[in-house]
């Protein structure tokens, strides 16, 4: 088995928001998940998986958590997505909050 180290990146908004995927044949090892409100404005932030084995069916990590302006949050792993789960994040305004993922593929 080959195991890839890979940052997986993204900028929520309003919308639900895909940061990384379930590795093709293999799996993900999410280490961690840390959050950034980039914004001088609080803002909250839902982020949760989706398991691709259960018809998508959504398990919430957080929800609704409030981050002051300009500071991280991080949300520690491991978090396991087989091939076709997704890590996904939603903020309550557009361009409002960097997600930055550490993971391991293990192919």
């Amino acid at each position: 088995m080959a195991e890839t180290y890979r940052n997986a990146r993204a900028i929520a908004g309003t919308t639900a928001t895909t940061v990384i995927t379930g590795a093709t044949g293999g799996a993900t090892l999410v280490r961690s998940i840390t959050l950034h409100n980039s914004t001088s404005t609080p803002r909250t932030v839902d982020v949760w998986w989706t398991d691709d084995s259960a018809g998508d069916a959504r398990t919430d990590i957080v929800t609704t958590l409030g981050l002051v302006e300009g500071a991280p949050w991080e949300i520690p792993g491991p978090l396991i997505l087989e091939d076709g789960d997704a890590l996904v994040v939603e903020a309550d305004a557009a361009a409002a909050v960097h997600v930055t993922v550490a993971a391991v593929e293990v192919t």
